[in-house]
């Protein structure tokens, strides 16, 4: 990929000169060739999961929208077929809940059923494909937290009553730039959270030499910064005014060297600047801008002592973008992070046709989509509406939030949806903040962190699956044929599959043939001559190499923002007259089905044919001594063995959400409707102007209601958007 952008403005003070022209585009090509080439070792996706609640109840269903969007451009990926999920409990790490599920044109519609037996607690939703998530990975964002309850009125309720929250663990100083250089001006960024991760706000003095001489104080979620000229034969400490008995060292100060400060910015602009402190000679250096491991930029300087360089924004797309400070030979001597465009996004408008509505009436939603220039924007959208009581609304993963930081960062993010609302006047500012302490070299796309990972492919999840016929032949003086493998659901009138093997009797299976097992099995039978005898060996080891990797990697999920809880806010399951309580239920336990697949069913009525009668030596027939016995049943392995079949779990079967219609009145409408979701739907496309319009209806709990509208454009924009209503009881 090319250099995107080289319309750039260097200002001279002191004294700085510019190259020519020739030289300096031959140069940025080559800055931005060879860090492309770096970002291109591996190409990967980004899940993002939308869930239509947050909180559940036993033996309901969870639904999902998993957005599988290239890393790079957060556009639909195409590159798998195959989206591998598991729930798990957090407290005690077992997987209650893992299918594989079809993945069509970088998207999955997706359900998962809660058992009546599931414990409850804390739970997470994780969702893998073959490009998201790699051996070598140093983390993983693709997963949502939910809370599975035993009724909505015992949920657990935010807070902590840990003896070491709200008291400082941990107080980091950040340089702008990377290092502290004697002699220069730096703008040095701090943080201070507790042992939750949660932030504290301080203040404090920076002493030289003893003397107190300057104040600083935090300004956003724990997060500060202030300048100053350090100068490395001067002795610097930082008291806190909370605790004065504790003091702090600055980072080291560097006797020589080069620093990088930004000094403004807008919606069009960045303009830095740099400074050295070694005056005795001109020294060539090149300022780089990437943003998702695309080089978008690239400065040349001639620099004696500093100067500034303006750097345009134009096509930069949202999101966070490096910019980083080489040497002549290339290497980088200082970076920081910028956030560009926070405006640049998916406007979602949505109107409801009342602002209240009565049970069990209908309700019209429209939707508009437009970008930031007000443009109308074909996206694909996806929406819940939900009781207020199901939903945390302090929850801080959306899929703006989601893709543009937490992703994008090392570490829990706290409150990231303060960034990304407009009513914040100093979002731009706290988002300075955040980039200089938490993105300090933390950043995914960064240099260092693309150089640590391998040209190798160390993939996780195999997608095509591979398998291998071994063949042996009956008769010493014949050859085995060359096989094929025939593939199929078990299912009258489903389609059949051939597949070829290899010259080493391999062969692939790919998600066409897994579509043949939805919600069920596949199996797969060699064929060859009738000479010889074939066994498929094929397993598939996704869920096994999860678990095993996932292990050693952190998993960051963004931190909720502390909020008063108002118990009384939180009201209880309705009760209805019309509803009839039973004195008393017996449960009878069902006999336990021998198989789970049907066909396997029809295998074992076969089987005792299969096994001819005998006659033993003293002419009894079907000795039980002597002869081999007709079982009532045989187990899969039995089974699969007598008639040499392989089985493979298929992709778990695409469900529809119920929603009924009450407009013409019918006998199912006396049953109570208890529906807290009134409408899950997924797979909503605007028209060219942006456009839809979904009609659904209320059920019989009345109450608040949320609104959720999450989704992307088809130009890589993100969007969401939350409204509430209110459902009155209708008698």
């Amino acid at each position: 990929m090319k250099l995107r952008t080289y319309v750039l403005v260097v200002y001279a003070l002191f004294s700085a000169s510019f190259i020519s022209s020739q030289t300096t585009d031959s140069v940025a090509n080559k800055i931005a060739d060879a860090f492309n080439e770096l970002s291109n070792f591996r190409t990967f996706d980004n899940i993002y999961l939308q869930t239509n609640k947050d909180i559940y109840e036993t033996e309901e269903d969870l639904w999902f929208k998993a957005y599988i969007l290239d890393a790079h451009y957060f556009t639909p990926s195409v590159r798998d077929h195959v989206l591998v999920v598991q729930l798990i409990n957090e407290d005690t790490q077992r997987t209650i809940w893992k299918e594989k599920y079809e993945i069509l044109d970088g998207f999955v519609n997706g359900h998962v059923y809660i058992p009546s037996t599931i414990e409850f607690g804390n739970y997470t939703l994780m969702a893998f494909t073959s490009h998201s998530f790699y051996k070598d990975s140093n983390s993983f964002f693709s997963f949502r937290t939910i809370s599975i309850v035993d009724k909505i009125d015992k949920s657990v309720k935010s807070g902590t009553d840990d003896p070491e929250k709200s008291v400082l663990h941990e107080f980091t100083l950040f340089p702008e730039g990377g290092d502290l250089i004697s002699g220069i001006e730096h703008n040095l960024a701090f943080k201070a959270t507790d042992k939750a991760g949660i932030p504290l706000e301080v203040s404090g003095k920076l002493f030289e030499n003893n003397q107190a001489i300057l104040d600083f104080e935090t300004k956003h979620a724990g997060m500060g910064s202030f300048s100053f000229r350090f100068n490395k034969s001067n002795v610097y400490k930082i008291k806190l005014d909370q605790d004065s008995t504790e003091s702090y060292d600055i980072p080291k100060i560097k006797l020589k060297g080069k620093s990088l400060q930004l000094v403004s910015q807008d919606e069009h602009e960045a303009i830095f600047k740099i400074a050295k402190n070694n005056y005795s000679e001109v020294d060539t250096v090149y300022l780089r801008l990437q943003s998702r491991g695309t080089v978008y930029s690239v400065a040349a300087m001639a620099l004696k002592n500093q100067g500034f360089v303006k750097i345009p924004l134009k096509d930069i797309p949202q999101g966070i973008a490096e910019v980083t400070l080489l040497n002549q030979n290339f290497q980088p001597i200082a970076e920081r992070l910028i956030y560009v465009k926070p405006n640049q996004k998916l406007y979602i408008e949505t109107t409801l046709d009342a602002s209240e509505y009565k049970t069990r009436e209908k309700i019209k939603l429209s939707i508009k989509v437009h970008d930031q220039y007000n443009a109308p924007v074909i996206a694909t959208l996806g929406l819940s509406v939900v009781d207020q009581l199901y939903k945390n609304k302090h929850d801080p993963k959306t899929i703006m939030s989601h893709y543009y930081l937490s992703s994008q960062l090392k570490g829990a993010i706290y409150d990231p949806n303060y960034y990304f609302n407009p009513e914040n006047e100093d979002r731009q500012h706290a988002l300075n903040l955040l980039l200089l302490t938490q993105g300090w070299r933390r950043y995914v796309w960064s240099e260092n962190e693309l150089h640590s990972l391998s040209k190798s492919d160390y993939k996780i999840i195999p997608d095509p699956l591979e398998g291998i016929v071994y063949a042996k032949q009956k008769s010493r003086n014949k050859t085995p044929t060359h096989p094929f493998v025939i593939v199929y659901s078990g299912v009258e009138q489903s389609d059949t599959y051939f597949l070829e093997t290899n010259f080493a009797n391999r062969f692939e299976l790919n998600h066409e043939q897994l579509k043949l097992g939805k919600r069920g099995f596949i199996f797969l039978k060699p064929v060859g001559d009738s000479e010889s005898e074939y066994r498929i060996n094929i397993h598939d080891i996704s869920f096994d190499s999860i678990n095993h990797y996932r292990k050693s990697q952190a998993a960051y999920y963004p931190i909720i923002k502390e909020t008063k809880t108002n118990n009384d806010a939180n009201t209880a399951f309705f009760e209805y007259d019309s509803t009839q309580k039973l004195d008393e239920v017996i449960l009878r336990k069902r006999k336990e089905r021998a198989y789970r697949d049907k066909y396997l069913g029809r295998l074992d009525s076969l089987a005792t044919v299969v096994i001819p009668d005998c006659v033993c030596e003293y002419n009894i027939v079907n000795c039980i001594n002597h002869c081999p016995q007709k079982q009532e049943t045989y187990s899969e392995e039995e089974l699969l063995k007598m008639f040499n079949l392989t089985m493979i779990k298929g992709f778990y079967g695409k469900r529809e959400f119920y929603s009924p219609t009450y407009e013409a009145q019918t006998p199912e409408d006396d049953f109570p409707d208890y529906r807290n979701t009134l409408i899950w739907k997924p797979d909503i496309i605007t028209d060219t102007l942006g456009e839809a319009e979904i009609e659904f209806f209320c059920s019989d709990i009345f109450g608040n209601f949320n609104v959720t509208i999450e989704g992307v454009g088809q130009n890589g924009l993100l969007g969401s958007e939350t409204l509430d209503f209110i459902v009155r009881k209708k008698y």
